[in-house]
């Protein structure tokens, strides 16, 4: 799973986009979110992106085994690029981080954790955001072909969902909408005021 993770990561560094508006990334901010990259650099995936996660709303419990979102903050892209720099033991620097969002501008980003019974069960999702009566289509979505068996009869997918942020208030909740191929319908929110 950990693999699958940094596949997407870095697979995300490659994108055009990041969350949140860029041109609010003060020196001040870069140095917040590399030293949170620097200062939780061994923890866990999990607890590391703790900030920055949400559950989908009727879980039953909040364990490693519950349905999750992440949003990719630009906050959260240095504290990345610091952690993965600071766990290769190479230099961090402040122009490194700004640089970083430079090619990230305009588009939201999410990492789903889903769980289902089949290994294709991921195939065929639907993902939107919506704000008030607004409703975004995701422009890319980046899903497995099969999910990893984790369990017996239980599979876990990452996927990844990219939307355009134009005329979305950065400062005003949202809320992620998965819908499965079965069906089944996913909610997970995002009050993006309190997220760095």
């Amino acid at each position: 799973m950990k693999r699958y993770w940094i596949l997407g990561i870095l697979f995300f560094f490659c994108m055009q986009g990041s969350a949140g508006a860029v041109a609010n990334i003060t020196n001040d901010t870069v140095a917040k979110a590399q030293q949170y990259g620097i200062v939780y650099a061994k923890k866990s995936t999990q607890d590391f992106l703790k900030p920055w996660t949400t559950y989908e709303e009727e879980a039953v419990s909040l364990t490693e085994h519950a349905e999750r979102a992440y949003i990719y903050t630009p906050y959260l892209l240095i504290a990345s690029d610091a952690r993965e720099k600071q766990n290769g033991k190479k230099p961090i620097s402040l122009a490194d981080g700004k640089g970083l969002l430079k090619d990230y501008e305009k588009t939201m980003t999410f990492q789903v954790i889903l769980y289902g019974k089949k290994a294709d069960f991921a195939q065929g999702l639907n993902a939107t955001i919506t704000q008030g009566k607004a409703v975004k289509k995701a422009y890319q979505m980046i899903v497995p072909d099969k999910a990893e068996a984790v369990s017996d009869g239980q599979y876990c997918a990452q996927c990844y969902f990219y939307f355009d942020e134009e005329d979305l208030a950065l400062n005003q909740s949202i809320v992620l909408n998965i819908a499965k191929k079965d069906g089944t319908k996913k909610k997970f929110n995002f009050a993006l005021a309190q997220i760095d």
